[in-house]
This record gives structure tokens, C-alpha cells and sequence, in this order.
């Protein structure tokens, strides 16, 4: 399926719209990752189209591009989630678990009113509480985690 979306992208490139605010929000979180052990941020350069980007899918409507889903669940990921995430409006899958994530959630999550589901469990360096928007979504937004605490 991967080659198929890489080939239709490539086909398609006079008719669409790159989302470069979801192209450099992704690369911010590339940045601040201290740890790839298993190099799952490898294909995350300017060689390839960031809908090809391992983790990474993506829809085409109306001509723009956009991240839909981001899944980097077990990939030994270490460092903190970036507040740039939060940049990724059409995101509706978060996947994020079984890795050593720090920090806490970023208030920017609140900005994503599309996302359906939010995966950080055996993240056991993350910490905090449960944010606001998470609580008082008015769209359910499914969530597992096993590290945050209510207040």
C-alpha cells in the first residue's frame, strides 16, 4: 500500500498542495528525538515525500495533503513530545506507545479537534495530569495510558 500512496502522490504533483506545516512539524519531532535505536526516523528527509515517511499516512483532499495518522508505536523512540504535534490538524490516530518518551503531553494537543485516537501507554518516563481539552472534548477521543494522573 505504501508504494501505491508513494506512487500516486508522485503522479499527482501538479494537482495538489503539500501541507509544509505538517511536513516541518514532523521534522521538529525528528529533532528533539535523543534515541532511534531501531532508525524508524531514517526515512523522515527531504529525499522523500513525508507521506512516505515510516509511521507516517496521509489523505489527499480537496488538493492539500495532510497527516492523518501518525503510529511510531515500539520503535524505542527517547526524548520529549513536541509541542509542534499539536501543528498536525488533521491528525485523527496518535500512536505513540512502548517507547521512553519524557515531559508530559503539549498544551498544542488541544489543537487537534480532529483526533480520534491517542495512544501513549509504556511511555514510563512520561508524567503530568490528564490535560483540560483531553477531559472536556466535546468529540470523544479514545486514549490509553498508563502514566497520567488525575488532579
Amino acid at each position: 500500500m505504501q508504494k501505491v500512496f508513494t506512487k500516486f502522490f508522485s503522479s499527482q504533483t501538479k494537482q495538489r498542495h503539500d501541507n509544509e506545516t505538517d511536513r516541518l512539524s514532523l521534522l521538529e519531532f525528528k529533532t528533539v528525538i535523543s534515541l532511534d535505536p531501531r532508525q524508524a526516523l531514517m526515512s523522515w528527509n527531504d529525499s522523500t515525500h513525508f507521506c512516505s515517511w515510516e509511521g507516517v499516512s496521509c489523505r489527499l483532499k480537496a488538493r492539500l495533503v495532510s497527516v492523518i495518522s501518525l503510529n511510531l508505536t515500539d520503535r524505542g523512540l527517547v526524548g520529549p513530545i513536541p509541542p509542534s504535534l499539536g501543528n498536525l490538524t488533521f491528525l485523527k490516530l496518535l500512536l505513540l506507545s512502548r517507547n521512553e518518551f519524557t515531559g508530559s503531553i503539549p498544551p498544542s494537543f488541544g489543537h487537534l479537534h480532529r483526533l480520534q485516537v491517542l495512544q501513549l501507554s509504556n511511555n514510563n518516563t512520561l508524567g503530568g495530569t490528564i490535560p483540560d481539552w483531553l477531559i472536556l472534548q466535546t468529540r470523544p477521543v479514545s486514549w490509553c495510558s498508563s502514566w497520567i494522573t488525575t488532579i
